[in-house]
C-alpha cells in the first residue's frame, strides 16, 4: 500500500463529505426541542379549537331541530278514499 492511503477514507469520494453530520451544542439542542414542543402545542391547540367549533355547530343544530319539531304541524292519519 501507499503511505497516503493511511489517512484516506474510501467512502469520502462517494459521499463528497456529505455523510458527516455536525454535532449540536446543548444550547442548540435545547432550542430545537423547545421549538418542536411549541409547534406540537400549537398543533394540539388548533385541533382543540376545531373540536370546540364543531361542538358549537352541533349545539346550534340541536336547538334548531328542536325548535323545528315544536313548530311542526301535527301529521294527519291517512284515510282511505271512499
Amino acid at each position: 500500500t501507499r503511505a497516503k492511503n493511511a489517512t484516506q477514507h474510501p467512502g469520502y469520494i462517494l459521499t463528497g463529505g456529505e455523510g458527516h453530520t455536525k454535532r449540536r451544542t446543548k444550547a442548540q439542542k435545547a432550542a430545537d426541542d423547545q421549538r418542536v414542543e411549541e409547534e406540537k402545542r400549537a398543533s394540539e391547540m388548533a385541533v382543540h379549537e376545531g373540536h370546540n367549533r364543531i361542538a358549537v355547530f352541533q349545539k346550534k343544530m340541536e336547538t334548531d331541530q328542536a325548535a323545528a319539531r315544536v313548530d311542526a304541524p301535527k301529521p294527519t292519519r291517512p284515510r282511505p278514499h271512499p
